[in-house]
């Protein structure tokens, strides 16, 4: 296949740069160009995606699994609220 096209100052100093440095020629350095940016957006060329964490594992890994000792009764009507104080406690006692 033959390409024309055109480039700018910037683009063409980057280019004879390039051809300096390894000795290539132009279709060369183009060519490589093509494969290493046909890997980057290829997605079964991407690494896999590291398997997501089940939210228990994320709450045994941050200790906030029984971390409340003394449950309040009404624990399921006002939960919110008190994870959220016993996390600020937490974060105050790191702090100090």
């Amino acid at each position: 296949m033959h390409i024309a096209t055109d480039f700018d100052d910037e683009q063409a100093e980057k280019l004879v740069y390039i051809q300096q440095q390894t000795n290539q020629g132009i279709a060369e350095i183009l060519s490589q160009a093509v494969d290493l940016y046909y890997q980057k957006i290829q997605p079964s060329q991407q690494l896999p995606l590291k398997p997501r964490k089940s939210p228990l594992e994320i709450f045994k890994e941050l200790n906030l699994v029984g971390c409340i000792k003394d449950a309040d009764p009404d624990l399921s009507v006002n939960y919110k609220s008190l994870v959220h104080q016993e996390i600020e406690e937490r974060h105050e006692r790191d702090q100090q």
